[in-house]
């Protein structure tokens, strides 16, 4: 059982941890999310996003929807081609919808635009529509986890993978104020968010890498300051069917602030630069660093670019991989030398966690 227990406050170690292996390590800690934290409140997985089940779910149109999945499987049932994934389906869209090329399903043409617009949308709304009710036993195990490390740790930043905006809830109700990062390019349209985070006392940085399903891009907003594109986080979902404008230079139409699960996708989102920039100092900052529910694809070259830059400190953090019971994915040992694999769902780790004195 992985056992924590909180020890003593003091000048050099201002949070120190007692673990059952006999670690002992200060408190600065960057807890690292996937798409298996998000799984058990019905969140999905990449292989998951055009199954039968997430389509239903969906506001984007379902003859687009059809449409890629009909892509996908006719990929995948040409010779040496059957192992084609999502992630290489939605990279071809992507770089065509850039060129505004076409792509053909079937006997038809269908504008590469199109695809990608319904593929944002439907990731919008699936992922943006994620919510844990208060009070059930789901919520509690959630609530406890982050709590209990808030509190327990000297800071916590989080860095996710995930669109959804359950951790958004989740901090919401344990009363934890949050702000994502890059202060500048990331503004928060409710006035009372805004208000709250320029009071004084520790806020919880939330560095979603991958964007989020309520944001929306203004880009090139001429109110962005230092930078490119000016980012608007809403309080609910951003979903580009109902396209809204920019609430800064009121002259441009928002685009989704997700990016798809594409290969490379470092060059399609210069409005993540600052983000990614405070991902890397959390890291190298960090004494403890736990993952959940994330893969690690070796594919994923800009994911593991940033956990490759741990292997590089001279004091070197400790590592918790929560991947499910069957253990960390190959990746984990191809990147880092030494890390502890709790082997569990994260709902297991979690009630460990939280149980132990």
């Amino acid at each position: 059982m992985f056992s924590v227990q909180f020890l003593r406050r003091t000048a050099g170690h201002p949070y120190v941890l007692n673990c059952a292996s006999g670690w002992r390590v200060a408190g600065h800690t960057a807890l690292i999310l996937g798409a298996g934290f998000s799984k058990p409140a019905g969140g999905p997985l990449l292989r998951e996003l055009l199954s039968a089940e997430m389509i239903g779910r969906s506001d984007a149109d379902e003859d687009v929807l059809a449409a890629l999945s009909d892509m996908l499987e006719a990929r995948r049932a040409v010779p040496n081609q059957e192992g084609t994934t999502i992630e290489e389906l939605f990279t071809e869209v992507w770089r065509e919808a850039r060129t505004a090329g076409n792509l053909r399903v079937g006997d038809s043409a269908w504008p590469a635009a199109e695809l990608l617009s319904g593929l944002t949308t439907h990731l919008a709304s699936v992922c943006g529509a994620l919510h844990v009710r208060r009070s059930g036993g789901l919520w509690k195990m959630y609530v406890g986890f982050l709590g209990k490390l808030w509190k327990e740790c000297r800071s916590l930043e989080v860095i996710t993978f995930n669109y959804d905006l359950l951790l958004e809830q989740l901090l919401d109700d344990v009363g934890l104020r949050f702000s994502y990062g890059a202060a500048d390019g990331i503004a928060f349209d409710d006035n009372r968010r805004r208000a709250r985070m320029h009071r004084s006392g520790h806020h919880l940085e939330l560095l979603k890498l991958h964007g989020s399903s309520n944001w929306g891009i203004c880009r090139g907003c001429r109110k962005a300051g230092r930078y490119l594109d000016q980012v608007t986080a809403f309080e609910k979902p951003y979903v580009p069917l109902r396209r809204r404008t920019c609430p800064w230079c009121r002259d441009k139409f928002l685009e989704t602030g997700i990016i798809p699960p594409i290969l490379g996708k470092a060059g399609e989102s210069r409005h993540m630069g600052p983000v990614w920039l405070q991902a890397r100092r959390a890291l190298r900052r960090a004494r403890e660093i736990i993952v959940i529910g994330y893969s690690l694809p070796p594919s994923d070259a800009e994911a593991v670019s940033l956990f490759r830059e741990i292997e590089g400190l001279l004091k070197r953090p400790r590592i918790t991989v929560v991947c499910g019971s069957k253990g960390a994915p190959p990746s984990y040992g191809q990147v880092f030398s030494g890390f502890t694999d709790a082997k569990k769902r994260f709902e297991g780790f979690a009630e460990d966690f939280v149980s132990a004195d």
